[in-house]
């Protein structure tokens, strides 16, 4: 039994809030795999395995589905999904079919439309029950108010006959269980969300290169609340590094990168966006031995790795939200080559070979309307439409490639 779970009684962690269950049962938790570590989400919220399994990227749903059993088999029993994520929640709701009863299912919902305008009631039942068909569930394990944009979004979903008190209802009917909420605003405003007494749980990006999170993981943490850590490799971007620090590949990279999340004892789980069973296999490798990860390990990570964020413009997460673009531009493929861009500088093989995989066209940035839909639904407040003149400058031609591309990590 592992060292979480060992003894009868209940101990406290370092911080007030938090309370780890050591169970005299391991039957009480959902789809227990002695190898997986599991943690309590909350105060009061269900025991979730450490590492979760994020559906944003399901594709192909033959290969997803492969990835999502193999999950279910390793231990994994907290999967991610959203309405916004393509097919996601279909594939998800066919493959995990089996195992419904030793899994826990967490979904969304935005709080205003796509307009900025909050959504009313019906809209939110109606988006509920969407959701619950495409699961082909009759409740929803964990539902969350999807990125929390601003103080004035949040006020308007706590209006009387709101968002929230739509939830309420729905959990009062024993539709929803548990009731969260993601956000990309600043740490003083998600402490104000926190402290709000909505909400259960915090989706928050989190990852070995942005720790921009980290005070107020570990405040939602000492108030009870559950932190589930989004982006841990940072949308790829970690993997992309293991050519610039020698001696990690890849595979090994996600795994430290995944462990030092998964070290901070205020985060609940951490989910991983996971398409195939290799990756499924390889992101598992890192929850072994994490009890044993401590201060010395965090430190020595944040010394190697933190500084490269800061040091660098800021990347692109690959949430894919601007992924539907009036122009139809591939904006997501683009700013992943501003991202490649941005990492290896001037190195032009690394750059070619982007393009080259990539199929990307000089006319696609040619096309923009500057209509900024895209800018006003990135969670990182990137200037998407200034990024696109600057890659079309590049792939203009050849000559003065070197430059631009110095340009862009100096800025």
């Amino acid at each position: 039994m592992h060292d979480e779970f060992r003894n009868t009684t209940t101990k406290k962690s370092a911080y007030a809030g938090k309370v780890y269950m050591e169970l005299k049962e391991c039957s009480q938790i959902r789809n227990y795999n002695e190898l997986m570590k599991y943690r309590q989400l909350g105060s009061n919220g269900p025991i979730v395995s450490i590492l979760g399994f994020g559906c944003a990227r399901l594709i192909n749903p033959e290969e997803s589905e492969k990835a999502i059993i193999e999950a279910a088999s390793q231990g994994i029993n907290l999967f991610e999904t959203g309405p916004g994520y393509g097919n996601s929640e279909l594939i998800l709701g066919d493959a995990i079919k089996g195992y419904r009863d030793k899994v826990y299912i967490s979904t969304k919902c935005s709080i205003v439309d796509e307009y900025g305008m909050p959504i009313s009631q019906d809209d939110l039942f109606q988006n509920v029950e969407m959701s619950l068909k495409r699961l082909r569930v009759d409740k929803i394990d964990i539902f969350n108010a999807w990125n929390i944009f601003d103080l004035e979004h949040f006020k308007a979903a706590r209006k009387r006959f709101g968002f929230i008190d739509g939830v309420r209802k729905l959990m009062d009917e024993g539709i929803i269980d548990h009731f969260g909420f993601s956000s990309h605003d600043s740490p003083e405003n998600i402490k104000i969300y926190i402290d709000s007494g909505e909400f259960e749980l915090a989706i928050l990006s989190y990852s070995i290169i942005d720790t921009t999170y980290e005070d107020v993981i570990n405040y939602a943490n000492r108030k009870g609340l559950g932190v589930i850590a989004m982006k841990p490799l940072y949308g790829s971007v970690v993997l992309l590094l293991s050519k610039i620090f020698t001696g990690q590949n890849s595979d090994d990279l996600a795994i430290t990168g995944l462990q030092f999340v998964l070290s901070s004892r205020s985060i609940s789980s951490a989910i991983s966006g996971m398409t195939k069973t290799s990756e499924v296999k390889n992101n598992v490798k890192s929850v072994n031995g994490i009890e044993r990860l401590g201060h010395t390990f965090r430190n020595n990570i944040t010394k190697r790795y933190g500084s490269f964020y800061f040091s660098h413009t800021k990347f692109c997460s690959a949430c894919r939200y601007c992924d539907s673009c009036p122009a139809k531009i591939p904006i997501p493929k683009l700013m992943k080559l501003y991202n490649v861009i941005s990492i290896f500088g001037n190195q032009k093989k690394e750059f070619q070979q982007f393009t080259k995989a990539q199929t990307i066209q000089r006319n696609d940035f040619e096309k923009c309307l500057e209509c900024e839909q895209c800018e006003k639904k990135c969670p990182d407040n990137l200037n998407i439409i200034e990024r696109l003149k600057e890659l079309g400058e590049i792939l203009s031609g050849n000559e003065g490639i070197d430059c631009e591309i110095q340009r862009i990590r100096e800025k």
